[in-house]
C-alpha cells in the first residue's frame, strides 16, 4: 500500500505579501533554532548551554507557528485556534522549565561539590564578589598613599564568608 499524496489542485494561490511574510516567519524561526542547536553544542558547562537551546525553543518554534498558523489560516479560510493556543502555552512553560532546570542544577552542585569551594558556583559568586571589593580598596589605598599595598579584609561587624585570594596565574584556572 503506497501512501497517498494530498490533492494540490483546489489549493488557492497565496498573495505575494503573506508568501513573503511565511517564509519570513519560516526562516527567522529555523535561524533561531539553529543558533540555539549550535550553542548548544559549543558552550561548556550546562549554565551556558542552559541560555542558547531556550531561543530555539521560545522564539525558534513560536515563528515556525506563526508561519504556519498564517498558511493553514488562509487555505482554510478561519483563524486556527490551536496553534494560537500551542504558542501560548510554550511562551509560559519554555522559561519555567529553564528556571527549574538550572535550580535543580544550582542544588546539585551545591551539595555535591560542598567540601571542595574552589567548584562551588556559588562559593565562587561571593568569593569573586568580595576579591572585587578587595581590589576597588586596594585601588583606594593606593591612590592615598601612592603605592599599592596588600590589604586584609576589614570586619564590619557582620559575618563575612572566608576569602581565598587568587593570584593573576590562578584566575585562569577557574574560566
Amino acid at each position: 500500500m503506497t501512501p497517498q499524496l494530498p490533492d494540490l489542485t483546489n489549493v488557492p494561490e497565496l498573495p505575494l505579501i503573506l508568501s513573503l511574510l511565511i517564509v519570513f516567519f519560516l526562516l527567522l524561526g529555523s535561524l533561531f533554532t539553529f543558533i540555539g542547536a549550535l550553542g548548544l553544542a559549543c558552550f561548556r558547562n550546562f549554565y551556558d548551554r542552559l541560555h542558547m537551546p531556550a531561543l530555539g525553543t521560545t522564539i525558534g518554534v513560536t515563528a515556525v507557528l506563526l508561519g504556519t498558523s498564517l498558511y493553514i489560516s488562509y487555505i482554510e479560510g478561519h483563524i486556527i485556534g490551536r496553534d494560537i493556543l500551542i504558542i501560548f502555552f510554550l511562551a509560559f512553560a519554555a522559561p519555567i522549565n529553564g528556571m527549574m532546570l538550572a535550580r535543580a542544577a544550582a542544588m546539585r552542585d551545591f551539595t555535591q561539590n560542598w567540601h571542595d569551594p574552589s567548584d562551588n558556583m556559588f562559593h565562587r559568586l561571593v568569593t569573586d564578589e568580595t576579591d572585587t571589593q578587595l581590589e576597588q580598596e586596594e585601588n583606594k589605598n593606593a591612590a592615598n598613599q601612592g603605592t599599592k599595598t596588600a590589604l586584609a579584609p576589614t570586619h564590619t561587624g557582620k559575618a563575612t564568608p572566608k576569602t581565598r585570594h587568587r593570584s593573576k596565574n590562578n584566575d585562569k584556572s577557574l574560566i
